[in-house]
């Protein structure tokens, strides 16, 4: 709870940093900072996946 509440304070205080702009508060969140966020989210889902079959076996 606490690292979603740092964040939010972060999105909202920060208004001229488009990485930080992560749910478009602000408006300033760029096409390039939004698809580089989805791929580390793809990247981490996908690495999760890799992990789980390997301890599995």
């Amino acid at each position: 709870m606490s690292l979603y509440l740092f964040t939010l304070y972060l999105a909202t205080q920060a208004t001229t940093v488009p990485m930080l702009d992560l749910l478009g508060f602000n408006c300033v969140a760029s096409l390039s900072s939004i698809s580089l966020q989805f791929e580390m989210a793809f990247i981490a889902g996908v690495a999760g996946l890799i992990y789980g079959r390997w301890k599995t076996y």
